[in-house]
C-alpha cells in the first residue's frame, strides 16, 4: 500500500490490533513519575483549558519503568507490527516498511555469546531498554528457554553529528555461565538503535 492508498482491510486489523496492545500496556502500566529521555516528544508541561499547568507523567513501557522486560507483551506488539508493517510501506516506489515499533534495533546489538542467545523478541528488549530506561537502572528478564538478561544503560550523551548515543553493558547467565559486555549504540533519525562499538 502506497501513500493516498485506501488501507486494506488486513492492514485496518492490524493497526487496530496494534493500536489495542500499545494502549493497553500504557493503560495497564502504574503511573510512575519519571523523566522522559530527552528524544521522546513529549516532555515538560502542559496546561489544560481553565485549569493549573500540570506535569505530564511520562511511563517507560513494556516494564521498563518497573526493571524488567515483559516478553509477551513487546512479542505481541511485534506479532501485530510485523502483520501492519506486511500491508503498509512508505515512498514513492523504494518499498521500506513503516516503522511501528520505537526502540528498534539494527541488527544485533548485542555481541558474544549473549547476542547469539537472544531470539528477536530479547533483541528488541534490548532496543527498548536503550530507548527507555534511566541511566544505571538496570533492566532484567528471562528469555524463551530459559537465559536471564540484563541490561544496565551506563551513559547517555551526544555524539558529534547530534545522535544520541548510550553506553550500556549487557550480561546474561547462559547453560549456567556469566557472561558481560559493554557496548556503545546510537539513535538512528527513524527511532532505531544501531551498534557503533
Amino acid at each position: 500500500m502506497r501513500i493516498g492508498e485506501p488501507m486494506t482491510g488486513i492492514a485496518r486489523r492490524a493497526l487496530a490490533t496494534l493500536t489495542v496492545v500499545l494502549c493497553s500496556a500504557v493503560w495497564a502500566a502504574p503511573s510512575a513519575q519519571a523523566d522522559p529521555p530527552p528524544w521522546a516528544p513529549a516532555h515538560g508541561y502542559r496546561a489544560k483549558k481553565g485549569h493549573k499547568r500540570e506535569q505530564i507523567v511520562y511511563v517507560a513501557p513494556f516494564g521498563i519503568d518497573l526493571g524488567r522486560c515483559n516478553r509477551d507483551l513487546l512479542g505481541s506488539v511485534l506479532g501485530g507490527a510485523a502483520g501492519a508493517a506486511l500491508g503498509s510501506t512508505i515512498g514513492d516506489g523504494d518499498r521500506r516498511a513503516v516503522a511501528i515499533v520505537g526502540g528498534t534495533i539494527i541488527g544485533a546489538i548485542v555481541g558474544g555469546s549473549i547476542g547469539r542467545a537472544m531470539d528477536q523478541v530479547d533483541q528488541h528488549c534490548v532496543g527498548q531498554v536503550l530507548e527507555h530506561a534511566p541511566d544505571g537502572g538496570p533492566i532484567v528478564w528471562t528469555g524463551d528457554g530459559g537465559p536471564r538478561y540484563q541490561v544496565t544503560p551506563v551513559r547517555t550523551y551526544q555524539d558529534p553529528a547530534g545522535r544520541y548515543c548510550r553506553e550500556y553493558t549487557a550480561s546474561a547467565v547462559i547453560n549456567g555461565e556469566p557472561e558481560t559486555i559493554y557496548g556503545v549504540a546510537c539513535r538512528q533519525p527513524d527511532g532505531s538503535w544501531r551498534l557503533v562499538n
